[in-house]
């Protein structure tokens, strides 16, 4: 068995000749079956518990401006990627329908002439965006199931035993006509459950993924503890009521690492505040009149969600995460790139935020060693 985040470096010339099967339809899934699928393995069966929206999509989007400086050009092609992320978005979020179909369309064309069927496979039940996209660069995910030793499995494990995973699926009893030219958006009848048993040297588990905001890190102000959980979010940046601690973490919606980048702007304007005034502590703090106020676990609110997808792995953990409010200044999430990126260079960044003079925290190393 092999975890993702432990790859061993001698993996391909030891597995070139044995069947492997990869458990997970997430970008890790999507990422390893092509890759495997080269190195001429016995077979290679992807496992998974539900479809996953898999959109093609060509890897060479760079904005060309040949006759522009280096500094203009890269600036321009962030910007470009920062909206156009963006946009699609949009566009998922209000004609899911549409992109539903585009995102089967293309899919089905990479797909023929397999045998595999798309609408069992790749055909999640939720609209796009109420979970991440995972992105097919260049369709090379789409294209790994022409060659005959890469196969899929949708259903669920029911046990493992040495040798094979014992697999339950829905059994296709009506199939779907193949006909885009006339439009026929018909859906495979899926009823009852058909087993499996899937021949295994190698298993890759590419699933079971547990969130954990912070780690294991112990948060104490003045020897109180503090948790993170349903604790309100200040500037996408900081918790409420506990001092000098910025946190990174980026969007669901867009690029990564632009939330933090982000959040490192604003972190630096107010570093920036401080020193000019000889100021020590900032603390985000509600006040009695701010809408929403209260107590953190009394359920007053109105509240949103810290990471507002659907996913399994999202649901698990909820109640440890926190969130923002709906209303109030710095308060409100933060979901719109563009807005955001101006808000950081140029916005308010010290409504909500406590200052005081008083001592700066000192962090003390543990005595064991």
């Amino acid at each position: 068995m092999i975890h993702p985040q432990f790859w061993p470096s001698d993996f391909s010339s030891e597995n070139r000749d044995r069947k492997i099967a990869i458990i997970g339809s997430g970008a890790t899934a999507t990422s390893l079956l092509p890759a495997l699928a080269q190195y001429n393995s016995a077979q290679v069966t992807q496992i998974q518990r539900s479809p996953t929206y898999i959109a093609p999509f060509p890897s060479d989007t760079t904005l060309s401006l040949p006759f522009l400086p280096s500094p203009i050009v890269n600036y321009c092609r962030r910007i470009y990627q920062i909206l156009r992320l963006y946009f699609v978005v949009l566009i998922c979020t209000y004609f899911p329908s549409r992109v539903k179909n585009d995102i089967r369309r293309a899919g089905k064309r990479l797909l023929h002439p397999t045998q595999i069927s798309f609408d069992e496979h790749f055909t999640p039940s939720y609209k796009p965006w109420d979970q991440r996209i995972c992105v097919d660069w260049d369709g090379k995910f789409y294209g790994a199931f022409r060659k005959d030793n890469v196969d899929i499995a949708t259903g669920h494990i029911n046990h493992v035993s040495e040798g094979a995973i014992h697999f339950k699926r829905k059994q296709n009893q009506k199939q779907q006509q193949d006909d885009d030219d006339n439009n026929n958006d018909g859906r495979d009848s899926l009823e009852g459950e058909q087993e499996r048993i899937i021949e295994v040297d190698v298993i890759i588990t590419a699933t079971g993924l547990r969130m954990m905001l912070g780690g294991k890190i112990i948060i104490r102000v003045d020897g109180e503890l503090y948790t993170w959980g349903k604790r309100s979010i200040w500037n996408g940046a900081m918790l409420r009521d506990i001092p000098n601690m910025m946190f990174l973490y980026g969007y669901t919606n867009n690029v990564w690492t632009l939330g933090v980048d982000i959040t490192a702007r604003k972190l630096i304007r107010v570093w920036k505040y401080m020193e000019k005034r000889g100021l020590r502590m900032a603390t985000p703090r509600i006040s009695n009149n701010t809408m929403g106020g209260g107590s953190e676990t009394d359920g007053d609110g109105p509240w949103r969600k810290m990471w507002p997808l659907s996913s399994t792995y999202v649901r698990e953990v909820e109640d440890k995460l926190p969130r923002h409010r709906a209303t109030g200044k710095n308060w409100t999430p933060r979901d719109c790139p563009p807005v955001d990126y101006l808000h950081a260079r140029w916005g308010n960044c010290t409504t909500g935020l406590e200052f005081s003079e008083g001592k700066t925290p000192v962090l003390r190393p543990s005595s064991r060693m």
